[in-house]
C-alpha cells in the first residue's frame, strides 16, 4: 500500500491547518472569556457600589424613621396641649361674661338706687370707680387669653372678686339705709 507523498503532505498540511484553526478559536475564545471576565468584575463592583448605596440607605431609612416617631410623638403633646390651653380659654371666656353679667347687673342696680334717694357725694364716686377697676381687671383677663402674659391673671381675677365684694356690700348698705329711712 502506497500511500502518495502528496497526499500525505496535504493531510500533514490540512493537519498543521487544523491545528492552526483550533489555536486561533482556543485565543479567540480565551479573549472572549477574558472580556467576560473584565465585564463580570466591573458587574461585581457596581453591584458592591450598589450595596453600599442600598445600606447607607437602610440607614438613612432608619434615622428619617426614628425622627418622624419622634416628630409625631411632639406632636401629640402639642395637640393634648392646644386642647388644654383651648378649654382654658373656653373657661375665661365664659368667666369673663359672667363677670360682664354681674357688672351690668351692679351697673342697673346702681342707677335704680341713685334714683330713688340721694347720696352723698363720696358713695356715688365708689360705686362708679369699682366698675371701672372691675372693666379695666377684665382687659387685662381678655389680654391674657390674648397671650399677653407680662402680668398675672389669678391676682387680676382676685381684683375683680374684691371689687364685686366691695360692690355688693355698698349695694347692702345702700339697701339697707333705704330700708331704714
Amino acid at each position: 500500500m502506497g500511500v502518495d507523498q502528496t497526499y500525505l503532505e496535504q493531510l500533514n498540511s490540512n493537519f498543521d491547518l487544523g491545528i492552526k484553526l483550533v489555536q486561533k478559536k482556543i485565543r479567540k475564545l480565551e479573549e472572549e472569556i477574558k472580556a467576560c471576565e473584565r465585564y463580570i468584575s466591573h458587574l461585581e463592583k457596581n453591584i458592591q457600589s450598589y450595596d453600599d448605596e442600598v445600606n447607607q440607605l437602610k440607614d438613612k431609612c432608619k434615622v428619617i424613621l426614628s425622627e418622624l416617631k419622634k416628630c409625631q410623638d411632639h406632636l401629640e403633646l402639642k395637640e393634648e396641649a392646644l386642647v388644654i390651653q383651648d378649654n382654658r380659654i373656653i373657661q375665661l371666656e365664659d368667666t369673663i361674661d359672667k363677670l360682664k353679667s354681674c357688672i351690668q347687673e351692679l351697673s342697673k342696680s346702681s342707677n335704680k338706687h341713685s334714683e330713688e334717694e340721694e347720696q352723698p357725694e363720696e358713695e356715688n364716686m365708689a360705686i362708679p370707680d369699682i366698675l371701672i377697676n372691675i372693666a379695666t381687671a377684665l382687659d387685662r383677663v381678655e389680654a391674657y387669653i390674648d397671650e399677653d402674659t407680662s402680668f398675672n391673671p389669678k391676682n387680676t381675677l382676685n381684683v375683680i372678686r374684691i371689687s364685686l365684694t366691695t360692690a355688693r356690700e355698698l349695694m347692702q348698705r345702700h339697701a339697707q339705709d333705704a330700708i331704714n329711712l
